[in-house]
């Protein structure tokens, strides 16, 4: 998600439709990874559905809040300024945390 969003954006891809392509594409993905998880026996199927309903229910809320603010400002670019803000507190975390195991070591 964090680099086909980007990569849509600039070929030209309206935020919306960039959005719910990389939506769907980290559906499909993510799915068959969990299903071959519990297929091997690595991760409980009990853990597995409440996980899976959560992220479910989440990702509903999210897309309800994002159309409400998209409707009432007008501006389909808050799906832009969102990305580019996961993107950099991602980016963020990840280097603080490979900085603490780097020192940690």
């Amino acid at each position: 998600g964090m680099i086909m969003g980007p990569i849509l954006l600039e070929v030209g891809v309206i935020p919306q439709v960039q959005s719910a392509t990389t939506g769907a594409m980290l559906l499909v993905v993510s799915t068959s990874t969990a299903i071959g998880y519990i297929v091997q026996g690595a991760a409980p199927l009990d853990y597995s559905m409440f996980f899976a309903c959560s992220t479910g229910i989440g990702a509903l809320l999210g897309k309800m809040c994002i159309t409400a603010m998209i409707q009432r400002f007008g501006r389909p670019s808050l799906v832009i300024f969102l990305l580019a803000i996961l993107i950099l507190v991602s980016v963020t975390l990840m280097t603080a945390t490979g900085i603490v195991k780097v020192l940690a070591s």
